[in-house]
């Protein structure tokens, strides 16, 4: 999303299809690069965070309450109207504690036969795991 829009879009959100101003918002920027940065606000004053922070593209506009599941200082977001995060967190990857936990729980089933296509006779699975 062209982030510097985003002036003319909030108002818009707000007055005319009546979202909430207090509407949890993150803008995440350059997502998963060392440089990632992620501006946690309200809808109310996203365009007050970007205009004072700057953009980073590629950015993300993500709106919503799941804004706030794993950010848990709300008191500090009251206080000063934004928060900043800077930086991913590469000690913290899910997804590849995801992948290994998948690939440990897949097992090959012996009784499993792949039907033919063309009527031909039904061929066992290849002997690979996925990795």
């Amino acid at each position: 999303m062209a982030l510097h829009r985003i002036v003319d879009l909030i108002p818009k959100l707000i007055d005319d299809k009546n979202w909430d101003p207090n509407l949890p918002v993150a803008i995440i920027e350059r997502s998963s690069c060392p440089d990632q940065r992620v501006i946690r606000t309200t809808l109310s004053k996203t365009a007050q965070a970007v205009e004072a922070c700057g953009s980073r593209p590629p950015g993300l506009l993500v709106t919503g309450y799941s804004c706030e599941v794993i950010f848990k200082d709300q008191d500090q977001l009251k206080e000063k109207g934004w928060i900043i995060e800077e930086g991913y967190d590469y000690t913290n990857d899910n997804l590849n504690q995801f992948i290994s936990l998948a690939s440990t729980s897949i097992k090959k089933d012996t009784n499993f036969i792949q039907p033919s296509v063309d009527g031909a006779a039904a061929t066992p699975p290849p002997d690979t795991f996925i990795t």
